[in-house]
């Protein structure tokens, strides 16, 4: 199994943005809405708890559309550690941006447990 070495938040946003080449945005500027994924099956920990209540709390993200730099700002805040996934998603097009759902998982890991390595862009992953 292939593993993610080393991740920064400019290699963050640089695997964000292959995911967005991936869904062929265009010229559209992408703006994000960010969604809380909890696991309940599975432990938490020290990082994961202060990701969960601060990163994801309701102030920074209920009903925000951030823009590209605030989204690698806010989800790479605890460098080395980041969302274990991401899941992308569409939702509309209008007056030249792109709304777009990021699935961000409560629990945050160091490279080397990212999930979605096998797309490119860990731990980003693109869908309908």
């Amino acid at each position: 199994m292939k593993k993610c070495r080393e991740m920064t938040p400019e290699i963050f946003r640089n695997n964000l943005l292959s995911a967005l080449a991936e869904m062929d945005i265009g010229s559209y500027e992408p703006l994000f809405r960010i969604i809380r994924v909890e696991k309940k099956d599975v432990c938490s920990d020290n990082y994961g708890d202060v990701f969960d209540m601060i990163v994801l709390s309701e102030q920074n993200i209920k009903d925000r559309l951030l823009s590209l730099d605030d989204v690698v700002y806010l989800l790479s805040g605890l460098t080395p550690y980041f969302p274990t996934q991401i899941k992308i998603k569409k939702v509309c097009e209008h007056d030249g941006r792109v709304e777009l759902e990021l699935y961000t998982s409560t629990r945050v890991c160091r490279p080397s447990q990212l999930a979605n390595i096998d797309t490119g862009h860990p731990p980003f992953k693109v869908i309908e």
